[in-house]
Formats: structure tokens, sequence, C-alpha cells
């Protein structure tokens, strides 16, 4: 091998740790905003709509956390569609309109009609929402674990659906070669591919 072809193997396996190590730096100040974020919120609810602190107990942390991990699971599904649609803005803003309308967070899913009922029963946050409500009022009752186990199944549905939905995608985008494999921006064939 040449000292060019080697010079162009050690660049691209330093721009694709380069891209690896600021994509995970990326993550953590997400997961750092996040945080904040909710800070925040417990503090404006505390001072300003009189939430007791007494309610963040350790189920109530658990139903947080599950929430959280639900919503990652469903987002990471919607990404999926990111891959072969140009502009998934729209497909973000409009499930994210149609999640705080139908989980319960602003209207009670009693109200809706029965198809809608059953759609909000797929979706994130709805049981959690629900065992949230019960905690509020309550101990930790089978009733909760019930919601919470609900959201669980539906967290691990839509992650399944979404590793499917992402892998299918992939495959057909990578052999049309419309996807940028390993941060290589140059029209050549790319030296650290498979292919």
């Amino acid at each position: 091998m040449n000292s060019r072809k080697q010079l162009q193997i050690k660049k691209g396996v330093y721009a694709q740790a380069y891209s690896i190590r600021k994509c995970e730096c990326s993550h953590f100040f997400l997961l750092l905003d996040s945080l904040i974020s909710f800070g925040i919120i417990i503090v404006i609810g505390i001072l300003i709509f009189d939430l007791p602190f007494s309610i963040l107990t350790g189920g109530m942390i658990v139903c947080i956390i599950l929430c959280c991990a639900s919503c990652m699971s469903i987002g990471f599904l919607l990404g999926s569609f990111g891959i072969i649609l140009p502009d998934i803005n729209f497909v973000y803003n409009l499930f994210i309109t149609l999640l705080f309308f139908l989980c319960g967070a602003n209207l009670s899913i009693h109200l809706l009609p029965l198809p809608l009922q059953w759609l909000a029963s797929v979706l994130p946050l709805t049981h959690g929402l629900q065992a949230m409500q019960l905690l509020i009022h309550g101990p930790w009752n089978t009733q909760v674990t019930f919601l919470m186990l609900q959201e669980v199944l539906c967290m691990v549905c839509h992650a399944v659906a979404a590793y499917l939905m992402f892998r299918i995608p992939e495959r057909a985008v990578m052999r049309k070669t419309t996807i940028d494999l390993y941060g290589c921006t140059n029209k050549k064939k790319n030296p650290l591919s498979l292919r």
C-alpha cells in the first residue's frame, strides 16, 4: 500500500473518531440541558403553583424515568423516518401536537371519542401520566404498577418497531448511496467503506 493511500486511511480514521467524540459530547450537553430544564420546571412548580415538594417520592421518580425512556423510544421511531423524508421537522411538530392532545396532559382521555382513546393507549406518556396522578393522591399500589407495566410494554414495542424501521430504510439508502458513510465528504470512494 502506498503512503498516500495510508494517509487517506489515517485521515478517515481520525475524522471518524473526531465525529464520534463530537457526537458523544453533543448528547451529553442535550442530557445536561434536559436535566436543567426539568429542575427549572420543578422550581417553578414549587414556587409559583404551590406544588408540594413531597410528591417527588421514589415512585414518582421511577414514573418520570420510565416516561422519559418511553418518549425516547417513540423519538427513535420518528427519527427512523428522517432517513427517507426530506423534512422530518414537520412530522415531529405534528406528532408533538397530537401527543400533548391525546396523552391526557391537557384534556382527559375519557372525554375523547373511542378511536382516539385507543390511539392514546399506544402513545407514550398516557399510562405514565395516569400513574403519576394516582401517586399524587396516594401511595404506590397495584393500579400504578399495572399502568407502569403498560408504559414499559409501549416503550419496548416502540423501540423494536423503531429498530426495524431504522434498519430497513438504512439498507435501501445505502444501496442507493444517498447517505454519507463515516462522515466522508468527498466524492471519491470512502477508504473505510467495506463495499
